[in-house]
């Protein structure tokens, strides 16, 4: 029972860190700049949330172990981008995006909340792709179709991800050549690069995935609700920002991950026990 209380204020709390950051988005232009630390607010809750879903089905070392595993990979990963401000980069973070570190005559910018995304969106993406794969369960290549659909959903989530922080969140900025595709600005091989990253993160987290103890309970769809909540935030704000082709994009992303999900889920369910009851003693008598 006390489980249940804290977990229903844990969604209470990220629900009211997805309204604030909305509202921040719609006044984006009305308030000071200063503001921009709360643009991290989402994704840490969400962050904390997904390994609190973790929680409700893995062991305490086991949750542990996957946040370090994730947060440590995507922050080093992080790093590696964030390192120096050289226009002449393909990529860099935009000023003002986290805070700043001094290395020698160069400013490192900080952007902590990546991780925390990419740690919410790797984590709910593989327990969604683990309801998709209900009816496929027993396959000898499930392991491998977990991964590489768990990491799509995570390129699907980048679809949305990408042309708001470039447009509308100011996150960071793309130099690409007028040879090189792009969707929105954004190069093709930046979502080649969520895919490998949630790869990446998900491959190395794998043992710790593994439940090692009967689980009795069913799955819910509580990763799915919040993988959709995450993306229903960019959602919003390329539509703010009018990017269509991205709104677009995350609408049948989102359909048709939560029909499939949707049909594990019901798999999932425990049959319904249609057996007459037995009579009364009365009725015996």
């Amino acid at each position: 029972m006390a489980d249940t209380y804290y977990y229903h204020i844990g969604w209470g709390v990220l629900l009211l860190a997805f309204v604030g950051s909305v509202i921040l988005l719609v006044l984006r232009d009305r308030v000071s700049p200063a503001w921009r630390v709360l643009d991290g607010s989402l994704a840490f809750f969400a962050g904390v949330m997904a390994l609190w879903l973790l929680a409700r089905r893995f062991p305490l070392q086991n949750v542990a172990a996957v946040g370090l595993i994730i947060l440590g990979t995507s922050a080093l990963v992080t790093a590696v981008f964030a390192r120096g401000a050289d226009p002449d980069r393909t990529f860099k973070f935009a000023e003002g995006f986290g805070p700043g570190l001094m290395s020698g005559n160069k400013r490192l910018l900080l952007p902590w909340h990546i991780p925390f995304l990419v740690l919410a969106l790797a984590a709910v993406s593989r327990e969604t792709t683990r309801l998709i794969l209900r009816p496929w369960r027993r396959e000898r290549n499930y392991g491998l179709w977990l991964l590489g659909i768990s990491s799509l959903l995570v390129m699907l989530a980048g679809l949305a991800v990408e042309p708001f922080a470039l447009h509308v969140g100011k996150w960071w900025v793309w130099h690409q050549g007028a040879t090189i595709a792009s969707w929105l600005g954004v190069p093709w091989f930046a979502f080649v690069g969520w895919f490998c990253l949630a790869a990446l993160v998900l491959a190395f987290a794998g043992p710790w995935f593994v439940v090692k103890r009967p689980w009795l309970q069913p799955p819910d769809l509580a990763s799915l609700a919040l993988w959709l909540l995450i993306l229903l935030y960019f959602t919003i704000g390329n539509a703010l920002g009018r990017a269509w082709p991205a709104v677009a994009a995350a609408v049948v992303s989102a359909g048709v991950v939560s029909f499939f999900a949707w049909r594990g889920w019901r798999l999932s369910q425990p049959p319904l026990n249609l057996a007459p009851a037995a009579p009364s003693s009365g009725a015996a008598a």
